[in-house]
This record gives structure tokens, C-alpha cells and sequence, in this order.
């Protein structure tokens, strides 16, 4: 199965240095035995949307493929660059939540109108600074408790880490008085793209354009020093990230869609 959409190549280019991915007929099986709490780590990705009759089978395939992994989800995706939604309303009835996404994309960031000068910003390097982050990534999920497991997040942070020293990226974080207050990743995503992740700032530094700052100086660093071409960010249609990474020089190329269901 050939993945055409931008934001599922470059992600599944991302995993496989620290994941499984099988090719089935119309669908791909992606997993992560060492870390079965990362949502988006176990999931199936199938070519088309959901028809009427899919949330059966798509629940019945996920049962099968997933056996063997003590996974406690049910997540599925599908490779639509125009986000079309698909057949859902029968995984609404059985407890799944509905991800709607902007893809954007930038070939030439701009210096946001306002930002924070405060703010030092550096790659990771200790194990002090990817212990911050792990903390960071817990504390920004303390409204979702289906985010907070502290070893997994460990774990998915450790990989990341693990990350840098295998492919062209970093994780980029943004400090005040050595204090990690924001961050996110930018790694390969293949054909000379730049994905980043899990951009994150600390509750009580909010508003104070730690984001659009740490953003700007993370491309910045991925066009010179990596020699991106492109760089890919997902964000929520309905939240406000979209509109940050818009005043950095991002536009919407594509959607995606995905349905996620917890505590199986």
C-alpha cells in the first residue's frame, strides 16, 4: 500500500526507526511493542475512509493484529490528503473520538509579529534536559489523564532521543534560566521534509510567544543546518495552534482524519 498524504509518509518514515510497520492488502499495521500506551504508535492506517460497514471490521482487525500487544486503545487513520471523513457515525456509537486535522506545511518561515526574548533555545542534549521534557509533556496533559502514563511517556520520549542520533533532527527546547518552559521535534520525514511533533509549551508560560519563537528558530535550524526542503505540522482544525504556525510562515496543504478510541 502506497501512502500518498504528506502527513502519513512523513510519520511513518519517522516510526520506522523505532517501530513496526507491516503492509497488509489495503491496509498498513503500525506498532510499537515496547511502548503500547503510544496511541499513535499502535495504529492501523488504511487506504480509503471508513465505509458504512467498517467500524465492525476495522475493531475486528485491530482485535486480531494487536493481540500479542497489551494495548488498552483502538486508533485508525486513513490516507485521505483531502480529509475526507468517511462512513464514522458507527464508530461514534461505539466510543471513538473523531480527529479532524490542517496539514501545514512551509518551505520559508517568517519571524513571527511578536516574540519572546527571554527565552534561550537549544537542542537537548542531557539526561536532565530529556527528564524536563518528559515532565513537560506530563504537566501539559494534566487535564487528559488518557496522556498521562508516566512510563510510557518516558519511554516515547527516550525513543525520541534515540532519534536524533539515528536520523538528520533534534528536539528543540526553549529556556529561561536553564528552566525548560517549551518544545517540540523536528526530525526526517524522507525526501528531504522535516516533520515536527509535539509542540508544547508549560501552562504558566502561555501567551507569551514562547511558541511562535521556539517554532521559527526550530525551522530556522531545520533549513540551514538539516537541509530540509519542506517542513510538516499538524495541528487541530478547531484549536488555536493552527493560527501560531500561520503567523510563522505555515499554510494548510492537506486534512487528515482519524478516529481514537481509549480504555478498550
Amino acid at each position: 500500500m502506497e501512502v500518498s498524504s504528506i502527513s502519513y509518509s512523513t510519520l511513518l518514515y519517522q516510526l520506522s526507526f523505532i517501530s513496526k510497520i507491516e503492509d497488509r492488502d489495503y491496509y498498513k499495521v503500525i506498532s510499537t511493542p515496547t511502548n503500547p500506551k503510544y496511541h499513535w504508535g499502535n495504529f492501523l492506517l488504511f487506504k480509503d475512509s471508513p465505509t458504512t460497514d467498517d467500524h465492525h471490521k476495522w475493531q475486528s482487525l485491530f482485535k486480531k493484529e494487536f493481540a500479542s500487544i497489551a494495548v488498552e486503545h483502538m486508533a485508525f487513520a486513513w490516507d485521505s490528503p483531502i480529509g475526507e471523513k468517511g462512513e464514522i457515525d458507527g464508530f461514534l456509537d461505539d466510543g471513538f473520538y473523531f480527529e479532524y486535522d490542517d496539514i501545514l506545511t512551509s518551505t520559508q518561515v517568517k519571524l513571527p509579529p511578536r516574540i519572546n526574548k527571554e527565552i534561550s533555545i537549544r537542542p537537548l542534549h542531557s539526561d536532565s534536559d530529556w527528564r524536563e521534557s518528559a515532565e513537560l509533556n506530563l504537566l501539559c496533559a494534566e487535564h487528559d489523564q488518557k496522556l498521562r502514563d508516566r512510563p510510557s511517556v518516558v519511554k516515547l520520549m527516550d525513543d525520541f532521543r534515540y532519534l536524533a542520533k539515528k536520523c538528520k533532527g533534534a528536539w528543540m527546547g526553549a529556556f529561561i534560566d536553564d528552566r525548560l518552559i517549551g518544545d517540540m521535534g523536528i526530525y526526517e520525514g524522507g525526501r528531504s521534509i522535516g516533520l515536527i511533533s509535539m509542540v508544547k509549551t508549560h501552562p504558566a508560560f502561555r501567551e507569551r510567544y514562547v511558541c511562535s519563537t521556539l517554532l521559527y528558530q526550530t525551522a530556522m535550524k531545520a533549513f540551514e543546518d538539516f537541509g530540509y526542503k519542506k517542513l510538516v505540522l499538524v495541528a487541530d482544525t478547531t484549536g488555536i495552534a493552527g493560527k501560531i504556525y500561520k503567523k510563522v510562515g505555515f499554510a494548510v496543504e492537506e486534512n487528515g482524519a482519524s478516529l481514537i478510541r481509549y480504555n478498550i
